[in-house]
């Protein structure tokens, strides 16, 4: 989910903006930018994995825009068809 993957992509990010400092030691600018970069990251890989399940509930109830997705591939092939990759991004920028 995006509140594990932004908890597990911190550690990583912040040991190659300070190797070898431990966290208590670390400056405040650091610890910002860790947090940042992990929770950016973490909305980019879930987004898309969000819009495809938001449309498969929507589908077929009158609030899918017409679409009918049966399967979680078939709906994300079928939105990168209609949308385009850019089109697994919409709604992005509010959060």
């Amino acid at each position: 989910t995006y509140g594990s993957m932004r908890y597990g992509f911190y550690a990583p990010i912040k040991d190659l903006i300070q190797p070898g400092v431990s966290k208590k030691d670390m400056p405040l600018w650091a610890k910002i930018v860790a947090g940042g970069g992990s929770g950016a990251l973490s909305s980019a890989l879930a987004n898309p994995t969000d819009l495809v399940k938001v449309r498969m509930q929507g589908s077929g109830s009158g609030a899918g825009g017409g679409h009918n997705y049966r399967w979680f591939l078939s709906a994300l092939v079928g939105i990168i068809k209609t949308d385009g990759v850019a089109g697994l991004y919409k709604g992005v920028a509010p959060t």
